[in-house]
């Protein structure tokens, strides 16, 4: 098995537009915040698009914190994936309109890899990408271990 820098994984920051987080209302459970929050740890700040992000499972557990060893993490993370797919929320924009947006796009789960492979939604690329201004950004670590 490949070793992971954990320390440098979890120092990645998480960077999201002040709009997302305050006019926005998803009601996540821990494990689709973690998976959300690792998607977006992800994203360089030069990105101007979104990539497909590749994911080991393993790799998801240690980061955030899970029981690695669990036989349950892949049906877990399978299903949180599964119901982040579903979730939606209203977004109120600046002028008054409000857009039904959703986090994730598609995404493959390869049984025997291991891998996860997801890609977010286009409409979140306003929150997620190129911020220069009216954001938040903290790391990685105080967030996932804190849920």
């Amino acid at each position: 098995m490949e070793t992971i820098n954990l320390a440098e994984i979890r120092s990645h920051e998480i960077v999201k537009a002040n709009d997302l987080i305050q006019k926005s209302r998803f009601n996540l459970q821990a494990q689709e915040q973690k998976i959300i929050l690792y998607l977006i740890s992800k994203i360089k700040p030069d990105n101007n698009d979104f990539i497909l992000q590749d994911i080991s499972i393993p790799e998801f557990c240690q980061v955030c914190g899970i029981d690695e060893k669990s036989g349950k993490n892949y049906k877990d993370i399978k299903d949180a994936i599964k119901s982040l797919a579903e979730k939606k929320a209203w977004l109120m924009l600046e002028d008054e309109t409000e857009v039904l947006i959703s986090w994730i796009n598609k995404a493959w789960v390869n049984k025997h890899s291991g891998n996860i492979k997801i890609r977010l939604d286009d409409d979140m690329k306003p929150y997620l990408l190129q911020l220069q201004t009216r954001f938040t950004q903290y790391e990685l670590l105080y967030t996932t271990h804190s849920l």
